[in-house]
């Protein structure tokens, strides 16, 4: 049992470091791109 939870911890853990990543690098990025090449922002409509 303790084993699985180890498993599935590790699992987890790696899945939060990519999420990070994003947050921290590929938003940021994206949010440059966009704004370097004066696109305008996302608006949804009802």
């Amino acid at each position: 049992m303790i084993a699985v939870k180890n498993e599935l911890t590790a699992q987890i853990d790696e899945q939060l470091k990519a999420l990070e990543r994003i947050f921290k690098e590929e938003i940021p990025a994206f949010n440059a791109l966009v704004k370097a090449k004066n696109i305008d922002a996302v608006i949804l409509k009802d």
